[in-house]
């Protein structure tokens, strides 16, 4: 029996016994609490690196669009820009699924973006 006394509640029951020592218990309790510490920790730090990779796309994401909208408007005042209905690419359909669309969905509402007075369109 290795030593260790078992209860009689135990014994009746067939269940190994809790009667650890209060050491045992505290120690188990100790390196678990600090092993979650160190997740939450590393999860916060990931977390903050993703909110501010997201937050760089978002900003190069509105200058590029800034840029294309300038070169369009600079394009159609000098007369360059002539718009054509008859493009095969412009009829081509690249679709998602309602899973593929749902699961982008998810994926961007996990992780928002904070809006910054210098982020509104």
């Amino acid at each position: 029996m290795e030593g260790r006394l078992k209860c009689s509640e135990c014994v009746r029951q067939g269940k190994p016994c809790v009667n650890l020592s209060w050491m045992s218990l505290d120690k188990t309790r100790e390196e678990y609490r600090k092993k979650i510490d160190d997740d939450e920790q590393l999860l916060a730090e990931v977390m903050a690196r993703l909110l501010r990779n997201k937050k760089i796309l978002q900003q190069a994401d509105d200058r590029a669009k800034r840029k294309a909208d300038c070169l369009m408007a600079e394009m159609e005042a000098s007369g360059d820009f002539q718009e054509t209905d008859d493009c095969p690419a412009a009829a081509a359909t690249v679709g998602l699924s309602p899973a593929m669309w749902e699961s982008l969905n998810f994926i961007n509402n996990l992780v928002t973006i904070p809006e910054s007075p210098h982020n509104v369109s």
